[in-house]
């Protein structure tokens, strides 16, 4: 169950970054709140493969169990201080949504990843957010995040090609892919929804950059 949390909090916040397609929305309330919803999705070839590295694969081949349940979801979402928890999961594919009531107070601001004054709301994913989580891991959750080689985090300078190889020669080529050519889809919405900012980043982009990369709305 622990390494099963722990990807999903990578993945969720753009730190564990094994899925082929992951989207995050996120609403400005009129007061210091957020409603966050998010969804990660493998391919089924992924799926399979991550089952295997994570020792989730049942012993009925045809078992079609989900890499991330419904109750991880929930946890991960409760320990950013979410609230109204909503979860659906099944065997290639997670969705949640919560709201954060007061943002300003959730380990997700502290951490610079979600920020917001009264007229504008921003995501902040990049080496300064991944090394804040990571460092609150403990030593086990510390290990299992260190399995994905994280050039942002190991501070190790490379390009996308470069990292997908170091992930190819460890995991094979297909999870390699997987991780280098997935996408981040980012949707922030203003309080009425009116004003919203979308846009899209591969996740071997956003794994191998020295900088923070920032998206924001305003209203």
């Amino acid at each position: 169950m622990k390494n099963k949390f722990i990807l999903l909090l990578t993945a969720a916040l753009s730190l564990s970054f094994l899925s082929c397609k992951s989207q995050l929305s996120v609403q400005a309330g009129n007061d210091d709140s957020a409603r966050l919803e998010f969804s990660i999705g493998f391919s089924k070839k992924a799926a399979s493969m991550l089952q295997e590295l994570m020792g989730a694969v049942s012993q009925d081949s045809k078992a079609e169990n989900s890499i991330i349940t419904e109750q991880d979801a929930a946890n991960l979402l409760r320990s950013v201080g979410a609230k109204d928890v909503k979860t659906t999961a099944k065997a290639d594919q997670v969705s949640a949504g919560g709201t954060l009531k007061e943002l300003s107070k959730t380990k997700i601001s502290s951490s610079k990843i979600l920020s917001k004054t009264a007229g504008s709301l921003t995501v902040s994913i990049g080496a300064e957010q991944i090394n804040s989580i990571y460092e609150s891991m403990d030593e086990e959750s510390k290990s299992y995040f260190d399995l994905l080689m994280v050039p942002a985090l190991t501070g190790e300078e490379m390009n996308v090609k470069e990292y997908n190889e170091l992930l190819a020669s460890v995991y094979g080529p297909e999870l390699a892919d997987e991780v280098t050519n997935g996408i981040l889809q980012i949707e922030l919405k203003s309080p009425d929804g009116k004003k919203s900012v979308k846009d899209s980043i591969t996740l071997g982009q956003l794994l191998t950059s020295s900088t923070t990369k920032s998206w924001s709305v305003k209203w």
